[in-house]
């Protein structure tokens, strides 16, 4: 039996101790509460949300998420219809660089701004400046006011996907994480491949510009039901507008976003408008190299004012959870890009078929990230998920390399399954890591790290598959000696087109050169899904579900004594929207142990000292007999079973 006991004084702070070393402190501040489940409570007034604000909340944050996921890959069948429209055909690249140069080199800004202020309003503006972009996008009338369009869409996107998450870390308690981000994901799974054939039916039916369009009905409605459903968390910092911006690191920021944006456009440049050696390339990622050295020696420099402080990026799981998603989002999105191709040049099939044809990779990357979530729920550690992950997706893109032009709907289905399902497993357990080992200052940078990575990762990728396809495809081609169908002619037609272009004769043949240019992708890959194994040699091992059980029972217990509605002690750190994180401590000398869970309570402890010492002799003495010890048993099997034993 596990005897924990709970002390409270005059002073309102109180802390629960067992035979375990675990530790809790509860405090009486007005402004935190929890509600009966253990939510955390993070509005101003300190009243308890209920379940139907919490699900309006989780219902305009998906909705958000639905229509960012969605709006990075509608274009792609909108293109066409686009360039027939404008006649600009020399511009399509930088209809999608836009939206990914702003989006990747605001993330980072992003999460400095949400620091310093309200969540729910940074979030808002984020919405405006996406609808913003979506509006300009749609009634564009040329293709320089379109790109303009992706450009501002792309820089709200980047807000809202930073916001999304802090608000739902807000809206939900820890434990309860892997369900709500494992719903986060599958959205953003199922959207990624649904967005194209979405895209095809609205350009068909309608016309390109409500490939955009759609976002303002969806986006306001999420907009309004954030209005009234989220309250924002109340930002203590007291700094002046001024006192902030120098604390938002303004220096760095100009000096990163030009740096990433010159290597972004050197990767988009090489191989398609310039070749990789041309001087225009080569002076890009010279410049850009230069200006993110300097970025990195002012984040030395500046220290927890820089736009990520060094301590962030040198904890441990933080940086190996950036790693992860670095190259765990760059394996989804190549397999995203390149199966549909696969499907429509090399099975023949139609964008609405191919479409049909990648669910498996969809649904088995659902279900895995369902699955993950729960599994992760019932042990309590996000480790061994993310390490099979990377055990699996290695495999499973291993498998697709051997898929030929006559490959059957065993070899089809069950391969993309498998690194479908590697994937999933770990996709979504890399943002409970943030929040298990960083404090809630530092959630919004590391969040924001960790989108970033995903976001280059994306970007720059694609873009090396793209030019790692386009050169395979040229060397194959130019093997077949076709003298009569150009390589330039075949590279110009779509995937869906190259059966009526290429003649019978020949038509085995390409399709051939196609899939073996495919399969070069895939290898890239396997490469990028193995390299993730190095995250399993290096995560530590944090238990979320030690948050919960502790919670639990020291939560149980002081409604049991002061009742369900105004309870005196809440678990909420002093003016902090977050309840306390049970730290280790020693049973003798009461001293923490473990220095990241234990990190908020230590500094409550040692104020709590602090005033105690100062206090006088008097009032010490008045404090020590005014205390009161509850000391309970709770059942090592059953942590409902507590009983009052003195």
């Amino acid at each position: 039996m596990v005897r924990p006991a709970i002390e409270s004084d005059n002073s309102g702070e109180s802390a629960a101790t067992s035979s375990f070393g675990v530790a809790l402190t509860t405090t009486s501040n007005r402004n935190g509460r929890v509600n009966r489940w253990g939510t955390r409570v993070n509005n101003a007034n300190g009243q308890c949300p209920g379940w139907g604000k919490s699900f309006f909340a989780m219902l305009s944050l998906y909705l958000l998420m639905l229509i960012v996921a969605l709006d990075r890959t509608t274009l792609s069948t909108a293109i066409p219809a686009i360039t027939n429209e404008f006649n600009t055909l020399e511009d399509i690249g930088w209809y999608a660089s836009a939206y990914l140069l702003t989006n990747c080199a605001t993330q980072l800004a992003f999460g400095k701004i949400y620091k310093f202020y309200n969540y729910k309003w940074v979030l808002m503006i984020a919405v405006v400046i996406f609808e913003v972009g979506s509006a300009i996008c749609g009634s564009a009338s040329n293709s320089k006011i379109f790109i303009a369009g992706r450009a501002f869409a792309g820089l709200g996107s980047s807000g809202i996907l930073n916001g999304v998450i802090l608000i739902m870390n807000d809206t939900v308690p820890i434990h309860r994480h892997p369900i709500f981000t494992s719903l986060y994901w599958c959205i953003f799974a199922i959207a990624n491949v649904c967005g194209p054939l979405l895209g095809g039916i609205l350009t068909e039916k309608a016309t390109w510009r409500w490939c955009f369009y759609i976002n303002l009905p969806v986006g306001g409605a999420a907009a309004i039901i954030l209005l009234f459903a989220v309250e924002g968390k109340p930002n203590k910092n007291t700094d002046t507008f001024l006192q902030k911006l120098q604390r938002m690191d303004p220096v760095g920021t100009l000096v990163f976003i030009p740096g990433i944006v010159s290597i972004l456009l050197a990767l988009q440049f090489g191989g398609n408008e310039y070749s990789w050696g041309d001087a225009r390339n080569v002076v890009l990622f010279i410049l850009g190299g230069i200006l993110l050295t300097t970025f990195v020696t002012i984040q030395f420099k500046t220290g927890d004012n820089a736009t990520v402080p060094i301590r962030i990026i040198k904890q441990r799981s933080v940086a190996s959870v950036a790693w992860f998603s670095f190259f765990n989002s760059s394996s989804f999105y190549l397999a995203v890009y390149y199966i549909p191709i696969w499907f429509q040049a090399v099975q023949g099939l139609d964008a609405l078929d191919s479409g049909i044809h990648t669910l498996p990779l969809v649904l088995s990357l659902v279900f895995a990230t369902l699955f993950a979530s729960i599994f992760q729920r019932s042990i309590g550690y996000y480790f061994p998920m993310i390490t099979v992950s990377s055990i699996i997706a290695p495999v499973g893109a291993g498998l697709l390399i051997t898929l030929q032009v006559d490959s059957g709907p065993k070899e089809w289905m069950s391969w993309p399954v498998v690194f479908g399902s590697g994937l999933g497993l770990g996709m979504q357990q890399i943002n409970l890591a943030v929040l298990a080992c960083l404090d809630d200052d530092d959630v919004p940078t590391g969040l924001a790290l960790i989108s970033f990575f995903q976001t280059l990762g994306d970007t720059i990728f694609v873009t090396v598959g793209q030019a790692i396809f386009a050169h395979e495809l040229v060397k194959n081609l130019s093997a077949l000696n076709l003298s009569s169908l150009p390589t330039s002619l075949i590279l110009r037609t779509g995937a869906t087109e190259l059966r009526t272009l290429v003649p019978p004769q020949y038509l085995s043949e390409v399709l051939s050169a196609y899939n073996a240019a495919i399969m070069k992708v895939f290898l890239v890959a396997i490469i990028t899904s193995a390299l993730t194994v190095f995250t399993g040699l290096t995560l530590e091992w944090i238990r979320i579900n030690k948050v919960k059980k502790n919670f639990e029972v020291a939560r149980r217990l002081i409604y049991q004594h002061h009742g369900e509605g105004d309870c005196p002690f809440p678990l909420c750190d002093a003016g902090s929207s977050q309840y306390v994180q049970p730290g280790l401590v020693d049973a003798e000398d009461k001293t923490i142990v473990d220095t990241k869970l234990g990190s908020d309570l230590q500094k409550q402890l040692e104020t709590i000292r602090e005033e105690r010492e100062k206090s006088s002799s008097a009032e010490t003495n008045k404090t020590s007999n005014d205390t009161k010890t509850i000391v309970v048993e709770v059942s090592e099997r059953n942590e409902d079973e507590i009983k009052v034993v003195g």
